[in-house]
């Protein structure tokens, strides 16, 4: 039985789309020959994530001859904003705040980045709606 389509990001989908927002496009060679100068990467392991994330409308295709040209149809930020709304919703009751309150606490940020942050929670604009 197929394992089931997770609504983020897997690891090794997170890497083929690292390849392909860097070089814009890309056939399934290329983004295997990519991959596999960090990893040794099969070219059907790399076509099937190229299908999977084809599926959840991440990546597009047009063909080339033969081949198949891959883009992706999210961007870098977009997929970003997705995998961290995620999280919240996952483990910090979709509170951005409780996030904050939680890296804070639990991890080592310096004085430098402190100082940084709360220059940008002075100079964020107040949201008159909460």
């Amino acid at each position: 039985m197929a394992r089931p389509s997770t609504p983020t990001l897997t690891d090794t989908e997170r890497k083929v789309l690292e390849v392909l927002w860097k070089k814009k496009s890309a056939s399934v060679r290329e983004v295997t020959d990519e991959l596999s100068r960090k990893t040794p990467t099969a070219y059907t392991t790399v076509l099937t994530m190229l299908g999977i994330l084809e599926k959840k409308g991440l990546v597009s295709h047009v063909r080339d001859g033969r081949a198949f040209i891959y883009s992706a149809a999210i961007s870098r930020s977009d997929a970003m904003a997705s995998a961290l709304q995620h999280l919240l919703k996952q483990f910090f009751n979709g509170s951005p705040a409780v996030l904050a309150q939680h890296l804070v606490q639990e991890h080592d940020i310096g004085p430098s980045e402190l100082d940084a942050l709360r220059r940008m929670i002075d100079d964020a604009p107040e949201d008159e709606d909460k």
